[in-house]
């Protein structure tokens, strides 16, 4: 009986064994996010991710953001300060950054230079009304994003302001710079007769280009500003620049309507063609390495001129969505965008790759 009992129980026990259910194996669908070209930098935060401008000294990266300054170079937490610079917090004020300075507009009338290494500290002045007693106001209501301040290769500053000169001039002051220290060397103002009755003229666009400035004055025509303080009216009314960059030796002008401008002797004269592609339209141009590339919102994409021939080539932007760029630079091993909603890099040895 004990041998039945024992061949019993291992009976029962190889059926329950039988009776035993297969494990189910769950299968799950899990979306893997696809790799985007370009990755934000995530040392920034709140508003500060809001760039208003970027500059370079081939070190690091300067960035005006709403009231900062930020000092960054490289992805290392550390490797970021944020200097409370007291710059303007008001968005349409977008400034030019020199590898070694730049100024911006305090109060009504005050220019403040601070030098890049120490941007905390005021280094320059240029009380305006002491220079123009019709002076009422720096220029800063400009369309986005244009800059509310241009700075030559020759370390001037070039500003608009307004005035209650009866005769109602365009008015602009230009300021030396010593570059090491941020000291104003010299300060001047430029005061060009418009037309009242011929239209609006007004201060639309400011732009260095190598050694000279060149602003749009709407209805007022274009106009080539040089180191002395001395202008011309290279172009009549209503140019509507949206870009100046110098390639190849040419100076280029980028209008609206599919219209593009050329000068072969750094501004004195320019040309109109007709029949620019629509990609031009309010493009922003920088050069990375040397190559030009120019953005159109969030898209990218390089242009290379041969004479009045061209040839564009667009660049991957995944990841850069609804974004408008302000900024474009190299930094070591890596190309840096600036946008409104943030800072994204991108290997530059990929950068290049097509779309």
């Amino acid at each position: 009986m004990r041998y039945l009992s024992c061949c019993l129980l291992g009976a029962g026990a190889l059926a329950l064994a039988g009776c035993k259910k297969d494990p189910i194996v769950e299968i799950k669908e899990v979306e893997v996010p696809a790799r985007r070209s370009w990755t934000e930098v995530r040392n920034l935060r709140g508003l500060d991710r809001t760039i208003l401008s970027m500059g370079t000294d081939g070190r690091q990266l300067f960035l005006q953001q709403p009231y900062n300054f930020t000092k960054y170079w490289g992805q290392a937490p550390q490797n970021l300060v944020v200097h409370a610079a007291r710059l303007p917090s008001d968005v349409r004020v977008r400034l030019d950054l020199a590898p070694a300075f730049f100024a911006y507009p305090a109060y009504d009338s005050l220019l403040v230079v601070s030098t890049t290494a120490a941007p905390l500290t005021p280094a320059g002045y240029v009380h305006l009304r002491r220079l123009d007693a019709t002076a009422v106001r720096f220029a800063t209501r400009y369309m986005i994003p244009f800059k509310t301040t241009a700075i030559s290769a020759a370390n001037q500053v070039l500003i608009a302001y307004d005035n209650n000169d009866p005769a109602q001039p365009i008015t602009l002051l230009l300021a030396t710079i010593n570059p090491a220290t941020g000291l104003v060397q010299r300060a001047q103002v430029v005061r060009i007769p418009v037309d009242r009755n011929a239209g609006m003229p007004y201060v639309r666009h400011i732009a260095a280009l190598e050694d000279y400035f060149v602003a749009d004055l709407g209805d007022g025509g274009l106009y080539r500003i040089g180191a002395d303080g001395q202008f011309r009216q290279v172009w009549g009314s209503s140019p509507l620049t949206d870009a100046f960059y110098t390639y190849g030796g040419t100076a280029y002008a980028h209008a609206e309507w599919g219209r593009l401008l050329t000068s072969a002797d750094k501004g004195l004269t320019w040309r109109e063609y007709t029949g620019a592609p629509a990609i031009f339209d309010q493009s922003r141009f920088y050069f990375v390495g040397d190559s030009l590339v120019g953005s159109q919102f969030d898209q990218l994409y390089t242009l290379h001129w041969q004479g009045l021939n061209y040839r564009v080539r667009p660049l991957k932007a995944d990841g850069l969505e609804r974004a408008s760029v302000t900024g474009m630079a190299v930094l070591r091993d890596s190309v840096y965008v600036a946008t409104t909603t943030g800072l994204f890099a991108r290997p530059l040895a990929q950068f290049f790759d097509k779309k």
